[in-house]
């Protein structure tokens, strides 16, 4: 058993399946998806503010293409 939980992608598997287990038997579906959806905005946001600091960087060699 001790060497089965040492191997990483085993464990990572455990570890999902108790996870999912959890959100099904406590019914936090809707949470999970409110969490989902809120985290693909960020996801977005947080790219279009490293688009800003680049452009804001490099503004003077912009404007020379």
């Amino acid at each position: 058993m001790r060497r089965l939980w040492e191997n990483r992608f085993l464990r990572g598997m455990a570890v999902i399946a108790v996870v999912s287990l959890g959100i099904v038997l406590l019914s936090l579906e809707n949470a999970l998806l409110t969490a989902g959806a809120l985290m693909r905005i960020a996801f977005v946001l947080g790219i279009a503010f490293f688009l800003f600091l680049l452009w804001r960087e490099r503004r003077s060699e912009i404007e020379t293409w």
